[in-house]
């Protein structure tokens, strides 16, 4: 049995780095394993959290959200999935609703970039799926301008491809984009041009690489490590 742990930690600064106090310890799940992948601030000065559950929904490891306020209490949870094994990756808030993104599955090989709108309810409003080869992903989302959002994703299984894809509010394409191939990302972050930068792994030897990417999408530079 495991559960989501999620920790609150207060950093007390001054002339000297004080040690971190912790504020409360929270346990959340059900009788199998769950796993977290991202916690964020939102603007009650709650958490939302996504991970994954084999507790909920189908038993095969579905997305799991979970609205928390201040002290960690639950508000909602939302489980979102099939059959076969889901992820949740990343999730923001922009108003009073939540975008997130991961992998949905239809089967073992063919997987969905997925996209999907939660109400600040925890109801779900939409999911948009987006196939770009076997084992496509989203790894993070982000907010653009005009109401917009921006995921970084991979796809492939063996061939694997670095992709941005460009959604409106209502998760319809506006752009897509592949670059690497043999690549994988493991972390992003936008810049402060609105642009994006993302940090992996390129075969063959798995140098570390790292990618920089203007608001439009275009790669403007990649390093290898």
């Amino acid at each position: 049995m495991s559960f989501l742990l999620v920790s609150k930690i207060s950093v007390l600064l001054s002339l000297y780095l004080l040690p971190q106090t912790q504020m409360w310890t929270k346990y959340y799940g059900g009788v199998n394993e769950e796993n977290l992948a991202r916690v964020s601030l939102t603007t009650d000065e709650g958490y939302i959290v996504i991970g994954g559950s084999y507790s909920y929904g189908s038993g095969y490891n579905d997305i799991y959200v979970l609205k928390l306020d201040s002290f960690g209490d639950t508000c909602w949870t939302i489980v979102i999935g099939d059959t076969c094994p889901d992820w949740g990756s990343d999730i923001i808030q922009y108003g009073d609703v939540y975008y997130l993104t991961g992998q949905y599955n239809f089967s073992f090989y063919y997987r969905n970039l997925l996209i999907s709108k939660i109400s600040h309810t925890g109801e779900l409003l939409w999911n948009k799926l987006y196939y770009r080869g076997q084992y496509s992903g989203g790894k993070r989302i982000f907010i653009s301008e005009n109401d917009n959002f921006t995921i970084l994703g991979n796809s492939g299984l063996g061939n694997n491809i670095t992709f941005l894809i460009k959604v409106d509010s209502s998760g319809d394409s506006i752009w897509e984009k592949e670059y690497l191939d043999e690549s994988g990302i493991s972390c992003a972050d936008t810049t402060y041009d609105s642009g994006f930068i993302a940090g992996g792994w390129i075969e063959p030897h798995y140098y570390k690489t790292v990618i920089k990417f203007n608001k439009n999408g275009d790669s403007l530079w990649t390093k290898y490590y």
